[in-house]
């Protein structure tokens, strides 16, 4: 008898029905892998190999086998686990996946091995995580005390020791130098009721072209990192036409039209609003809220944008996080998927929420929550004023 008619008898199972058998035979050489070899191993209970379900597709095994060889098993975090508590090493493939796939973030897969895995990338460094340190009872290093210092994160965690954490905290940003936050009524300017929104999308504003103001000038755009643009026509990274810019060659909102306070009854900003552009790009306008938790306050804005979806007197309020709204232009600014910054129209919904912004735009999230205290698109009465020279020195016109 033959190897291949012991291995044959074998794998076809003759002893069925012929007990008696064909006699023995030394070991056989190891089989060469047929459709048969494969399919007599996943018998036996072996779980097939990759190549196993790829050479029992490609050699059209399923013509002798139809009851076929199972289905591959799809790797998931549960399997790499199970295959750990079998007792198997986890590969590197296993390391590699199960820290892609976050697998250690769930509880019941806590005693796999913490060698393992690599550790995970350091978290990105916000206000947030420098206070989750703190009240872990971690001792606030000289880095986190700069750093909350300087991105006034008191303003959100007053608890924070400001002895043995921090330094005290500075007050919020003034202006420049005084008489920058002066400014007056315009006799006989527009006025009257106002709805208010709020939104933040990178986008080039409208007035940053110098043909739509009728000024001669445009209102500051910027480069992708923040850099003022030297020129008023280069293409809106939103899309559009114009010439070609640095870095990406695209215009961008400045990161520092964010809005800040002034004090607790004042702070400046920028917005859109439906009035026309030749009549009113740049203008400024001081709004009083009439409702809601922000209720006497006032805010002074500059008229750098006209939204297309706006109704009579209303002021879209530029604040990051508050909502990409149409465009959106900050995915390509940042590199990120801005889409995440909460909903579409509203943006975040608590000041944590303002973590995963990038941290340049973090402190104007968090404006909405401290200084607005929170408010939701409160009513206003506006009318026109002179613009401050704070906000002019941010925007470069003025009318």
């Amino acid at each position: 008898m033959s190897a291949q008619d012991f291995s044959d008898w074998s794998a076809w199972k003759c002893a069925t029905w012929f007990p008696s058998g064909i006699g023995s035979a030394s070991p056989p050489p190891p089989a060469t892998r047929t459709c048969d070899t494969i399919y007599a191993s996943y018998k036996t209970g072996k779980q097939p190999t990759a190549q196993d379900y790829s050479d029992f597709a490609a050699w059209g095994c399923a013509k002798w086998f139809p009851s076929g060889i199972g289905a591959p098993v799809q790797r998931t975090c549960d399997t790499i686990y199970a295959s750990f508590k079998a007792g198997n090493a986890p590969t590197a493939q296993d390391n590699q996946d199960w820290v892609a796939w976050k697998c250690s973030s769930y509880a019941w897969f806590s005693d796999y091995p913490a060698g393992a895995t690599p550790p995970p990338p350091p978290a990105t460094r916000t206000c947030d995580t420098i206070y989750a340190s703190y009240k872990a009872g971690n001792t606030p290093s000289a880095q986190d005390k700069q750093d909350f210092a300087a991105w006034s994160c008191a303003t959100w965690f007053k608890d924070y020791p400001t002895g043995s954490g921090a330094p005290p905290p500075p007050p919020p940003p003034p202006p420049a130098a005084s008489g920058d936050t002066a400014y007056s009524v315009v006799a006989g300017g527009r006025s009257g009721t106002a709805t208010t929104t709020r939104y933040w999308d990178c986008c080039k504003p409208s007035c940053g072209w110098s043909s739509n103001t009728g000024l001669g000038v445009g209102a500051r755009s910027c480069s992708k990192s923040g850099v003022t643009l030297s020129s008023p026509n280069i293409r809106n990274g939103c899309g559009g036409g114009g010439e070609n810019g640095p870095e990406d060659g695209n215009a961008y909102t400045c990161i520092d039209n964010q809005p800040w306070a002034v004090n607790d009854g004042l702070a400046f900003g920028f917005a859109a609003a439906p009035f026309a552009d030749s009549e009113d790009c740049c203008a400024c306008y001081e709004l009083t809220f009439t409702d809601g938790p922000a209720s006497g306050k006032k805010l002074v804005v500059q008229k750098i944008n006209t939204g297309g979806d706006l109704s009579h007197n209303q002021f879209d309020l530029q604040i990051p996080g508050g909502g990409l709204g149409i465009f959106d232009g900050c995915s390509a600014q940042f590199g990120v998927d801005a889409n995440t910054w909460g909903q579409r129209y509203g943006g975040v919904s608590s000041a944590d929420g303002c973590g995963v912004l990038p941290a340049q735009l973090q402190n104007g999230c968090r404006f909405r929550f401290g200084w607005f205290k929170g408010a939701n698109n409160p009513g206003a009465s506006f009318r026109r004023v002179t613009c401050p020279r704070a906000l002019v020195a941010k925007s470069a016109c003025s009318r």
